[in-house]
């Protein structure tokens, strides 16, 4: 009976993003694009987020199926509130705290399925511990883009272990761990609006920093939205500070699909722009996140209608049934501007507007899935940021040119209607804003190339059957077992090998050190022994696990080998004094750098093409 090769079976990737759909809608583009490859995908929310997706195209559907886990009762979030657009903002922490209790039935879900990977988000912080026990690989898929994860740093200094940053104008300069100039940074106002990220205030009890670096330290792999043609040196930078895999997948643009569920909202939508000329109309619209204040709503109206410009404004005047601060228009400004502009206070299709013929221009939060879809539209856009991660997404649009920002104060973030309509008639029609305009049509192949993106997507999922077709730490411990057990064990003690190895080369510094400790745990005639002479009858293929294991804390712990030169180095005597002492604290005198170099370039590389690891071709011994 033929039997699959391991590198065709297709995987199963569990989806389990954070509820609110600035985040569910890209891990339900990046769903749609693995499934399209012919991967099955489990996607896992609440039944009311689930029903509120966009339906999918019926080519992929039977490979992509929805889990619907019940929302917890936590008290203070109202009745079917399950995403934080049902929510106001100081409600968001009770959303979080409900997420947290989904722990158990998630858990009970993975249990009896048969998982490979499960994509998650920065909240589970609790994820990680739970997969590692199921033998499931974990990748933080974060929908922010990489100059933002690059900004927020290692995770030592989100730890607070960082000196320079103690306080909020810390945050409005380049960090120190960014080699190159940028202008990327916080502005005053906007750091003060998310002060609460960096506290326990309005996260369930943990901040969102916490949940975050959890999510960080315990998964395999980092996947980024983003391209590295659009962003390299923000994507080395995250190289650089977490010393794991950093997997971009593209800039994930809408597929275009349905949005409406039958909903015959653009319709009449549609009629309206129809009679609008070409390129006139300003689209306003801040996410399904952002609240402007009363103050703001105000300004931005007279802004409207002072440009002159026909608008069309879709404007949330409450987040959820519960908001009691509900939005209201300046008097007789609907009346003013009755039919040079629109205000939809419901749902709109914000693709479908923004690619008719009528739109010249986006007034946005720069919120990524927006700035995606104004790119995929060529819509110049004008910025107005509110929370999140939105100040640095604007940051890197001004630095490209791509988007021009609402002057405003820099201690408080205000800003005038003159501001405003001066901001739009730049942006959509003056010579000095035709870069912007320029701009965003030169980036559209960038964001918008579908032989970009599905090369993004043929790399991830080769980089996830490689970490897959090796076990896990808890393989390799019953792996060691059997070996133990079989004393003829050559081929046995060879897949053993081939387990330690990929284990080593997909994990990160905290998933290696516990891999290690249960290898020595489990290799009793080895490190149980009192003699150092004894190491001497170990096997090759003992010693060499060994060996490399010590090669890979080596260089894990400063990116790299040293020669004569380096080894003077405060850094490199640090790391053989580890080295050695990790070592001889086993008994291991004998285990040197020649000996797993011949192996690994012997042997082992022809048997089970171990490339993941590349080391140079000249080693020097770090310890005899």
């Amino acid at each position: 009976m033929d039997t699959v090769r391991d590198e065709e079976k297709p995987l199963h990737i569990v989806m389990f993003p954070w509820l609110a759909f600035g985040h569910m809608i890209p891990y339900l583009e990046l769903a749609k694009l693995i499934a399209q490859k012919g991967h099955q995908v489990t996607y896992i929310s609440t039944p009311r987020n689930i029903q509120r997706l966009p339906k999918l195209p019926p080519n992929i559907a039977s490979l992509i199926n929805f889990v619907k886990l019940p929302m917890p009762n936590v008290d203070n979030l109202p009745q079917n509130a399950e995403a934080t657009t049902d929510v106001p903002y100081d409600v968001v922490q009770h959303l979080k705290t409900a997420f947290d209790k989904l722990e158990q039935p998630l858990t009970q879900f993975l249990e009896s399925s048969n998982v490979d990977w499960i994509f998650h988000d920065f909240i589970p912080y609790w994820l990680g511990p739970v997969a590692s026990k199921l033998g499931i690989k974990c990748a933080f898929f974060t929908i922010f883009t990489a100059p933002f994860m690059g900004f927020l740093g290692p995770v030592s200094v989100l730890l607070g272990n960082d000196p320079g940053r103690t306080k909020p104008e810390d945050f409005t300069v380049a960090p120190s761990w960014v080699p190159f100039q940028t202008t990327v940074a916080y502005r005053y106002f906007e750091i003060m609006k998310i002060a609460d990220i960096l506290s326990n205030e309005n996260s369930g009890g943990y901040s969102d920093i916490y949940r975050a670096v959890c999510c960080m330290q315990n998964c395999e792999t980092i996947l980024i939205r983003g391209c590295t043609k659009f962003e390299p040196e923000w994507f080395q930078v995250l190289q650089n500070i977490h010393h794991k895999p950093v997997i971009p997948v593209g800039q994930l643009p809408s597929t275009g699909v349905d949005y409406s569920n039958g909903d015959n909202t653009w319709g009449w939508i549609k009629e309206w722009l129809d009679k609008q000329p070409r390129s006139t109309v300003l689209y306003v619209a801040f996410g399904s996140e952002a609240k402007p204040s009363q103050e703001e709503v105000t300004k931005i109206a007279f802004g409207l209608e002072e440009s002159k410009l026909p608008f069309f404004w879709v404007l949330r005047v409450q987040r959820g049934p519960t908001d009691n601060v509900v939005l209201q228009l300046p008097k007789g400004f609907e009346e003013r501007t009755k039919g040079r502009g629109v205000v939809c206070t419901d749902w709109a299709p914000q693709v479908k507007i923004m690619g008719h013929m009528a739109v010249g221009g986006f007034l946005t939060h720069a919120g990524w899935t927006s700035v995606v879809e104004a790119v995929q539209n060529e819509k110049p856009l004008v910025l107005l940021t509110f929370l999140a991660d939105q100040g640095i997404n604007a940051r890197v649009l001004e630095e490209k040119k791509m988007g021009y920002s609402v002057p405003r104060s820099e201690r408080d973030g205000s800003f005038t209607s003159d501001s405003v309509a001066a901001s739009i008639r730049l942006v959509m029609l003056e010579e000095e804003g035709r870069i912007y305009r320029e701009k965003i049509k030169e980036m559209k192949d960038l964001f918008v190339n579908t032989k970009l993106q599905d090369n993004y997507i043929d790399n991830l999922l080769s980089h996830l059957r490689r970490v897959c077709s090796v076990k896990s730490g808890y393989n390799v411990i019953m792996r060691s077992k059997e070996c133990e057990a079989n004393n003829s064990g050559h081929d046995s003690w060879n897949s053993l090998w081939n387990a330690i190895a990929g284990t080593l080369a997909a994990a990160n510094m905290q998933g290696l050190c516990s891999t290690v400790k249960a290898v020595e745990a489990e290799m009793h005639v080895f490190f149980d022994c009192d003699r150092p002479e004894r190491v001497g009858k170990l096997s090759e293929a003992k010693t060499a696990s060994l060996a490399v294991i010590m090669l890979w804390l080596s260089w894990k712990n400063n990116a790299g080998f040293f020669d004569e030169e380096s080894a003077t180095s405060e850094a490199c005597r640090v790391r053989d004094s580890y080295v050695n002492a990790h070592l001889r604290r086993q008994g291991c005198w004998l285990i040197t750098f020649d000996t797993a170099r011949e192996y690994l370039l012997g042997p082992l590389r022809r048997r089970f093409e171990i490339d993941l690891l590349n080391f140079p071709e000249h080693l020097s011994p770090v310890c005899d």
